[in-house]
């Protein structure tokens, strides 16, 4: 597979908020419906022809969401060999491996759309959110390598776990 510019993004967005159901080969991503929206033709270069899902959560404010479940072999193969599976608690570094250098910027936007913040009330602090167990080695080490201050944080309480990498200046 060509790793084209908007592949990279889908593959950062997918890491960051994609999911392969457990048994099968069916790759999902659900989002609100504004947000898919703006994503879905960028996604469509990876996963042509994909039926697209309208639902409402269960909340008090019934969301809508958009996004799909789709069943493909060879993609799920892919993107488990690529440890897409554990990737709440695994590094990006394979899938990044494959990804030609200067394309990887084009994988952390994804990945920033998909799991990223900016913080205006702090000097625009940004940061990258994820499970608590997250290994964010590969994305600290391209901060490091970029000269960029950061610093990773974990917390637990009884709402919720999770890590976060912030960045600085």
């Amino acid at each position: 597979m060509e790793i084209t510019d908007k592949i990279a993004y889908s593959l950062g967005f997918l890491w960051a908020d994609g999911y392969l159901t457990k048994g099968t080969n069916n790759i999902g991503l659900f989002l609100k419906s504004e947000d898919f929206n703006e994503i879905k033709d960028i996604i469509f270069e990876l996963i042509p022809y994909i039926k697209i899902v309208v639902r409402y959560t269960n909340d008090e404010k019934h969301r809508e969401q958009s996004g799909f479940n789709y069943s493909n072999k060879e993609i799920a193969k892919f993107l488990t060999e690529n440890d897409f599976r554990e990737k709440s608690v695994l590094s990006a570094e394979k899938i990044l491996n494959l990804i030609p250098k200067n394309k990887i910027c084009y994988f952390l936007r994804g990945f920033f759309d998909g799991d990223g913040s900016v913080d205006s009330n702090r000097n625009n602090v940004i940061s990258f959110t994820g499970s608590y167990k997250q290994d964010w080695d590969w994305l600290i080490t391209l901060f490091n390598g970029l000269e960029i201050k950061n610093k990773k944080y974990t917390h637990k309480s009884n709402n919720g776990s999770l890590s976060r990498i912030t960045l600085y200046n």
